[in-house]
């Protein structure tokens, strides 16, 4: 699933993307801002989403 969201280094917009591993039990967030060009791939349990998730961090 792909939504936009404000980019954590510049706060232009950046998409995220995120897929579950069902083989490791959890869910990769790939974070891409086309301004700056921030990029950061994650993973977080399938129980919480990324903001939640980036919120801890």
């Amino acid at each position: 699933m792909s939504e936009k969201i404000a980019c954590p280094k510049c706060g232009s917009e950046a998409t995220a993307v995120s897929k579950r591993n069902p083989i490791r039990n959890a869910v990769q967030s790939t974070i891409v801002c086309r301004n700056c060009g921030f990029t950061s791939v994650r993973e977080h349990p399938p129980d919480v989403t990324l903001s939640e998730w980036l919120a801890k961090k």
